[in-house]
């Protein structure tokens, strides 16, 4: 159980992450509307690859079957 627990616990901080994350970039695009000399692209881009790290990660958790669930719950 300690294990599926931990797994839950993973899942809700990497959706916490990918929340805030996705704020980050709402935040940068207003940002960059009104940034003339395109001093904020660099921190756009480096949002852009966290976010994709971050759908990656979540991904992982999607694909967790109810096999793997039981193997887990299984698991000493």
């Amino acid at each position: 159980m300690h294990h599926v627990l931990n797994l839950q616990q993973q899942l809700e901080n990497s959706v916490a992450e990918h929340q805030a994350a996705m704020q980050w970039i709402a935040d940068l695009e207003a940002l960059l509307a009104h940034d003339e000399l395109g001093t904020a692209n660099a921190a756009y881009q480096a949002a852009l690859i966290r976010i994709a790290e971050l759908e990656a990660e979540l991904r992982k958790y999607k694909t967790v079957t109810p096999s793997t669930n039981t193997e887990i719950r299984n698991s000493p």
